[in-house]
């Protein structure tokens, strides 16, 4: 008798610069490691062990934000030309072979969803369409507020399209999808800009908003096979207790770039090296979250 070899079964990971394991050397558009083996979905398939996938497939791009993961051409304030990795103009193009759908990462997902034996889809989405509109523009008081405001519609509307497309081609496969933890926490650290303390309130909120918009587009979804992954939670965003830094700082702190050390070993504002990417603490702790959720997840099952 001819035993049968099995399929090689595949782990395909999407979203932004988090799973792609971005790290910016210095602020503004210079990205000294735009994709790093150290990256949550890398670090959440060892943890699988023995129910662990032959093949992670990360098709993350760092800034990949709603809209151009729909379209790579749709461009934005800070990325005129669209996505870094899909479209006409993708300095960052992918390096797997596709077969010409790089239209969109949605278009490439579709194109490995169709051809490999994915078990399992993540996805971290949505930040991006705030960050770039909102924050990376500048903006402040009242005119902030109605652009993330725009923003939140953007997201959940988005989020439910790309669900939708994606849960439809194989209802089987489980779809985990991420909220954000708050970067901007660090703000309130000593060494922080002046400017940046003032705003942290609008940011913290934004971030928050955009948190909703996507737990609204996946409950929206008509995806079922799908859980959200409460990164929020997580990274202990709202608990304030604890001294000399509130935990919510502290859990920051220890898991970002977005915090230093000053000559008495205190934590103060990373200036000017402040960076939101999870360190490796925090890619391991990203993994361990999204485990217990795909966990509970089979159990449930």
């Amino acid at each position: 008798m001819i035993k049968r070899r099995r399929s090689p079964k595949v782990y395909l990971a999407l979203g932004d610069s988090i799973p792609a394991g971005t790290r910016y050397e210095i602020p503004g558009p210079v990205m000294s490691e735009p994709f790093g083996e150290l990256n949550y979905p890398n670090i959440f398939n060892q943890l699988l062990g023995k129910r662990g996938f032959d093949q992670v497939i990360n098709l993350s791009c760092p800034r990949e934000s709603t809209e151009n993961m729909l379209d790579g051409n749709k461009g934005d304030p800070m990325s005129p030309d669209g996505s870094l990795c899909y479209g006409d103009n993708a300095p960052l193009a992918p390096t797997l072979s596709l077969n010409g759908n790089t239209s969109s990462q949605l278009n490439a997902a579709k194109y490995i969803l169709a051809n490999y034996n994915v078990g399992l889809l993540t996805i971290t989405l949505g930040s991006n369409d705030m960050i770039q509109n909102c924050v990376q523009t500048g903006l402040a008081g009242a005119a902030f507020v109605a652009c993330a405001n725009k923003q939140y519609d953007v997201v959940k509307f988005n989020l439910k399209n790309i669900l939708d497309e994606l849960s439809s081609l194989d209802t089987s496969i489980p779809i985990l999808i991420s909220n954000y933890y708050s970067p901007f926490l660090a703000f309130q650290l000593p060494g922080t800009p002046l400017f940046l303390r003032q705003i942290f309130p609008l940011y913290a909120e934004a971030n928050a908003g955009t948190n909703f918009a996507i737990a609204d587009g996946v409950e929206s979804s008509l995806g079922k096979n799908m859980a959200l992954v409460d990164l929020e939670s997580a990274f202990d965003s709202f608990d304030i207790s604890g001294t000399p830094l509130p935990r919510n700082v502290l859990t920051i702190c220890q898991n970002t770039y977005m915090c230093g050390k000053d000559e008495s070993n205190k934590w103060v504002y990373g200036t000017p090296n402040a960076d939101v990417h999870p360190n490796k603490k925090g890619h391991i702790k990203v993994a361990k979250t999204f485990y217990k959720a795909y966990d509970d997840m089979q159990r449930d099952k």
